[in-house]
């Protein structure tokens, strides 16, 4: 057994490379639409002094989240799969 400890993991995983793996499964169906709709026009706001600023997230998985972790095993299997 290895054990892998990667600073940031999940902060860095980036949407477009995701929705390509899941594109790559060739599995169509209700799920695999619903793990890309997960992935898209994801927004960030928050509260500053000079009003609520947004932005959209492009990156990242919400700590804690059911899909982090398969998000990232996905990409995990990406890299391992490269000749």
């Amino acid at each position: 057994m290895i054990s892998l400890d990667i600073k940031g993991a999940f902060d860095h995983l980036q949407y477009t490379s995701i929705k390509n793996s899941l594109e790559n499964l060739k599995y169509h169906s209700n799920s695999l639409e619903t793990l890309k709709d997960i992935l898209s026009n994801r927004k960030v706001a928050i509260n500053t002094s000079q009003g609520p600023a947004t932005w959209n997230q492009q990156h990242g998985c919400p700590q804690g989240s059911c899909t982090g972790p398969a998000f990232w095993n996905l990409m995990a299997d990406e890299v391992l799969r490269q000749d």
